[in-house]
């Protein structure tokens, strides 16, 4: 195995475990202030139930494959919905200074 595919793998593996339950996270708890360690624990505890939640369920009730491209699909739509909602959130109700 090439050490760029070593890197890529990593790298994977990094944004499934922390990027979709950051998003989440910061939906669900708002501007609550919480240090960066917990914050960073609630994305990865977040990540790792609802990502292969959401395989798992696609694959049950879609019936989508479970390979490389529908994981990566699922994984970008955990990641779209959450940052979408914050984006119009922000933008409908600017934060109040």
């Amino acid at each position: 195995m090439s050490a760029f595919k070593i890197v890529m793998m990593v790298l994977v593996a990094a944004a499934a475990l922390l990027l979709p339950g950051l998003a989440w996270g910061y939906l669900l708890l708002g501007r609550r202030p919480l240090p960066p360690l917990e914050r960073l624990l609630v994305g990865i505890g977040l990540s790792v139930v609802l990502v292969p939640l959401s395989i798992y369920l696609a694959h049950r009730i879609v019936g989508m494959p479970i390979t490389r491209g529908s994981s990566a699909a699922v994984l970008a739509v955990l990641l779209a919905l959450p940052l979408g909602v914050l984006l119009m959130r922000r933008r409908w109700d600017p934060p109040k200074d």
